[in-house]
């Protein structure tokens, strides 16, 4: 943003139309900037999706598992202490 506000007062400097072409001439090429910046951004916001779908995933994934071995145990538990005061 502050680039912009430098060109803004070049261009209140510079007479005639030699100043405005200069001020398009730079807008123009900071918006290209900003067009192959913004490509990159988007690659990396789909990739940043992916990784997180699969992150979740493998949490669900992992939490069914912690959740069956903490019940095996809780069952296991119960199975031995129901034979030891029977």
């Amino acid at each position: 943003m502050k680039q912009i506000f430098d060109i803004l007062i070049c261009e209140a400097k510079l007479p005639g139309a030699s100043g405005t072409l200069a001020f398009l001439h730079h807008v123009y090429f900071a918006f290209l900037w900003n067009q192959f910046g913004l490509h990159g951004v988007d690659d990396y916001i789909g990739k940043s999706k992916k990784i997180l779908a699969s992150m979740s995933k493998r949490m669900d994934r992992n939490k069914w598992i912690v959740g069956g071995i903490i019940a095996t145990l809780v069952f296991a538990i119960l199975f031995i202490l129901y034979f030891k005061f029977a």
